[in-house]
């Protein structure tokens, strides 16, 4: 009986830990690091992919790929100004500057919108569960601007 009993509560604390372990590595390793899927503000169709990166501490996203069909299917930026000006719309990138304040929330970057060729401040915070990811773009202050979701996409969540 004691001996059933011991093996019982090996196994049960070998389940917790384990389920433990998981739970951490599922939570406190989410960033924004990944492909994100983005929809367009008119039909909520997918319109792009963007593939944001880290370097040096800071946060980075290109356009990766441009769904058929979309406002955004430009071959090339004609919009943008300076170093970005008829660059193509593939590779282009979009998100810079941003670093991490603490888990979730992301601050202190710039968004370009490749439609327009304007430049905005922007910050994102990232859903518990790492699907979701808000990224707010503004002039001046945050009080005064747009939130869009992205989406991580397919591919993103199968790696994860």
């Amino acid at each position: 009986m004691v001996r059933k009993t011991i093996m019982v509560f090996l196994a049960l604390w070998g389940l917790f830990q384990l389920t433990n372990t998981a739970l951490a590595k599922a939570g406190g390793n989410l960033d924004i690091t990944g492909d994100w899927q983005t929809l367009d503000f008119e039909t909520k169709q997918p319109s792009t992919i963007i593939h944001i990166w880290e370097s040096g501490g800071k946060y980075f996203g290109k356009i990766r790929k441009v769904y058929p069909g979309q406002a955004t299917s430009l071959e090339r930026c004609v919009a943008c100004r300076g170093k970005q000006h008829n660059n193509p719309i593939i590779g282009l990138v979009i998100l810079e500057g941003l670093f991490k304040k603490k888990e979730g929330r992301y601050i202190g970057g710039k968004v370009l919108d490749p439609r327009s060729g304007q430049t905005y401040r922007c910050q994102t915070t990232l859903s518990a569960d790492g699907k979701q990811l808000k990224v707010r773009a503004y002039l001046g202050f945050s009080l005064i601007g747009a939130t869009d979701v992205w989406f991580r996409s397919l591919t993103e969540r199968t790696k994860q």
